[in-house]
């Protein structure tokens, strides 16, 4: 891990990436391995193989709340406010002290639900 996080912090993605991939592969029940790996993928702009690895580590840890802000975030950068509210929502499950968690479900359920009349 020290190494994926070292590349990473050089913008050596592809070496933190083929790292992670072992990290993954000797542990799988690490989820910070799967944490990880998805932010790298992210970085990549590899949305999709980010919210896989994403719902790994949260199967793994329920309440790893790292995982849904990170779902959170590429589910925004896809602009999927769908998903994005979904995320925030599960978060707030976890957590239901996350100041900035309430109005942003609250902002998002206006746009996906729309306004009442």
């Amino acid at each position: 891990m020290g190494r994926a996080v070292y590349a990473m912090g050089e913008n050596k993605f592809d070496a933190a990436l083929e790292t992670l991939h072992s990290v993954v592969v000797i542990a799988p029940d690490y989820t910070e391995g799967w944490n990880k790996r998805a932010t790298v993928y992210f970085l990549m702009g590899r949305y999709e193989e980010s919210i896989a690895d994403l719902e790994s580590a949260l199967s793994l840890e329920p309440r790893h709340f790292g995982a849904f802000s990170g779902l959170r975030l590429v589910y925004s950068h896809l602009e999927d406010n769908t998903n994005a509210l979904d995320a925030y929502a599960r978060a707030l499950k976890v957590n239901p002290h996350i100041g900035q968690a309430k109005t942003e479900v609250k902002r998002l359920h206006r746009e996906v639900k729309g306004k009442k009349i």
